[in-house]
């Protein structure tokens, strides 16, 4: 059988098939991908006043099925080292894959689709964020908006407003924007017995991306950064404080 055997197509999804066999010929069935948290500098103090005067590295490996639960499970581990506070910088380092975020083979058009998400080999929620849209409380009023997760990278602009209408809502990255993070405009209007909106939009920088939900995270378990995040390589001289390992890679291609 035979149909438009001649005609140029894009094999859009198809291709999945062809990275999956690639990745089980590099990767045999059983291997975990690992993402660690290392520590570089000295620590001084006891009790409430454990500092750490250095950084905080996470060091990717390149695990696509890297989420929330995962930096959780690094952050529970950190806290046995009792450091209460982080005199220094978060260090990204995805150095295990090269800085290409979108293959030339992609289209050349971005979209800030979740489908469209940057690749690195540091993948926090796969490289994506949630927004959720909720009416207030009677007509007029401002829309409920939020973010998941919540964090420094992610700066929300607009408002959406309550309405007795339908709903129209719209939610675009700031591509002109000079914020170091993404910034993200709502606007339109939400009616007032609409359902919850949820959207997905993808990131820039995932590196830096994962290093604020990093940082988040652990002043979620009360332990201060006074630094900033940035993209570094781990440094001989690290300790290594926490090991995340990933589902086995066939397991992480059926997903």
């Amino acid at each position: 059988y035979k149909l438009n055997e001649s005609v140029k197509k894009l094999p859009a999804s198809i291709t999945k098939i062809i990275t999956a066999a690639a990745v089980l010929e590099a990767f045999p069935p059983g291997t975990k991908l690992k993402t660690q948290l290392w520590t570089n500098g000295e620590i001084t103090g006891a009790g409430k006043n454990k500092t750490l005067k250095g950084n905080v590295i996470l060091k990717a490996g390149g695990d696509p099925s890297f989420v929330s639960e995962s930096m959780w499970y690094l952050v529970n581990v950190f806290t046995r080292e009792e450091i209460q506070k982080i005199e220094g910088d978060i260090w990204v380092d995805d150095s295990l894959f090269d800085a290409l975020r979108f293959d030339p083979s992609r289209q050349k058009e971005r979209v800030d689709r979740a489908y469209d998400a940057p690749t690195s080999a540091m993948s926090f929620n796969w490289n994506s964020v949630n927004v959720f849209i909720r009416p207030g409380e009677k007509v007029g009023s401002p829309a409920k908006v939020f973010v998941d997760p919540i964090n420094d990278y992610i700066r929300l602009l607009g408002k959406v407003e309550t309405t007795s209408a339908k709903t129209e809502v719209a939610i675009d990255r700031d591509e002109s924007s000079k914020f170091e993070g993404d910034d993200i405009k709502v606007s339109g209007s939400i009616s007032k017995n609409s359902n919850e909106v949820t959207v997905f939009k993808n990131v820039t920088k995932p590196d830096i991306w994962a290093g604020s939900n990093l940082k988040a995270f652990l002043a979620q378990r009360g332990i201060q950064v006074t630094g900033k995040v940035i993209n570094a390589k781990l440094p001989a001289s690290a300790k290594l404080v926490a090991e995340s390992e990933s589902k086995p890679i066939e397991h992480i291609l059926a997903d």
